[in-house]
């Protein structure tokens, strides 16, 4: 059986799970300028392919607009637990057998096989590595789940590695999955940036961690009153360009 807690990451990036220095006490110096990004509707469109999904399956279902807003509420932003979502989407549909095996094997890989990349973020990528940066994807998720977008999209060849929630026992906001993400890549965490869409999990976690944030606003209004990100764009290309510019 897969160990769901291997870490998510380039090949041969150690397993967080042995004991080692707490990333906070470690110093590498000057080292390399850091870029933390966030994975689902930051760098792909995890909502995009939810919703492509629930619509054909409620199509094909004969069922109304309203049951695809019903499987986006439900799925919360891809936070609630896969097994009781299947569950849920079967039951209200009827579905059995090989159809409701599907449903619980596409909800298990979190669209993996669907999500887009969005557009311009790898010759964004491309282009902060040459400037000599490094870049570290930080996501909150299942393992193996999380393994699948970043091997389906491909985009393994653009960063230098990834640090998943499941993985490493810490999850966003916590600012040590944050300090172990700079370990990861053996740059100081002093000056790193965070690039991500959610308020709550990548802008506070930047703040509680002590650096620059970036929030993927996507036309919306910010939410939190006693938060606010260090700047904001409307694309991830955006936002590590202006990273990139400070």
């Amino acid at each position: 059986m897969r160990d769901l807690r291997t870490l998510v990451s380039r090949p041969g990036v150690a397993d967080h799970r042995a004991p080692r220095p707490r990333p906070a006490d470690v110093s590498y110096g000057g080292g390399m300028p850091l870029l933390l990004i966030d994975l689902d509707d930051t760098l792909i469109d995890r909502t995009g392919a939810l919703l492509n999904w629930a619509t054909g399956l409620t199509e094909a279902l004969g069922r109304p607009p309203v049951d695809v807003r019903w499987i986006q509420a439900i799925d919360s932003y891809g936070t609630a637990d896969r097994a009781e979502v299947a569950w849920l989407i079967n039951t209200r549909f009827d579905l059995r057998g090989p159809v409701a095996q599907a449903v619980e094997e596409i909800l298990r890989e979190g669209f993996a096989a669907d999500a887009a990349v969005f557009p311009g973020v790898k010759d964004a990528l491309d282009t902060a590595r040459t400037a000599g940066w490094k870049i570290v994807v930080v996501t909150n998720g299942p393992t193996e789940q999380q393994r699948l977008k970043m091997r389906h999209t491909g985009l393994n060849d653009h960063v230098d590695a990834t640090v998943v929630s499941e993985a490493v026992g810490l999850a966003k906001p916590d600012p040590e999955i944050f300090a172990l993400a700079a370990d990861e890549v053996r740059s100081p965490l002093a000056g790193a940036w965070m690039v991500g869409d959610s308020p709550g999990g990548d802008i506070r976690g930047a703040r509680n961690a002590g650096i620059k944030s970036v929030w993927l606003h996507r036309g919306r209004s910010w939410p939190i009153a006693d938060l606010r990100p260090t700047v904001t764009a409307d694309s991830p290309a955006e936002a590590i360009r202006i990273v990139l510019d400070r």
